[in-house]
């Protein structure tokens, strides 16, 4: 492999099937925040596999020093949280609420941070 193919796989730079893919991601995750008013995707996110997968690859890429500059500037635009561990302290269990509201009678579901 060329060097730039290698250093495109690590995400060092940035290659046009690698920034599609990142794109796409970077999309659903948007759609996931527009939808829940946060950007905590659960590790096991049933409805979207791949975009937890993701999120937990984008953590470990900024953990490691790896994320590009421009890519980690995005999601910091966004709300996201690289520490998995804030991320679950911060953020309501959305779909638990939801039951909970329904069990009693609740309207309104709040979102985002506590």
């Amino acid at each position: 492999k060329s060097k730039n193919i290698r250093l495109a796989e690590l995400s060092i730079i940035p290659d046009g099937k690698y920034e599609k893919k990142w794109e796409a991601k970077f999309q659903m995750l948007q759609a996931f925040k527009k939808e829940t008013g946060h950007c905590a995707v659960p590790f096991s996110y049933e409805p979207n596999m791949r975009l937890s997968y993701w999120v937990k690859g984008q953590r470990g890429l900024n953990r490691q020093g790896k994320l590009l500059t421009n890519k980690k500037r995005k999601l910091d635009e966004i709300g996201f949280i690289f520490d998995a561990r804030m991320s679950k302290n911060r953020y309501i269990d959305h779909s638990k609420l939801a039951k909970l509201c329904s069990t009693q009678n609740e309207k309104s579901i709040p979102t985002g941070p506590l």
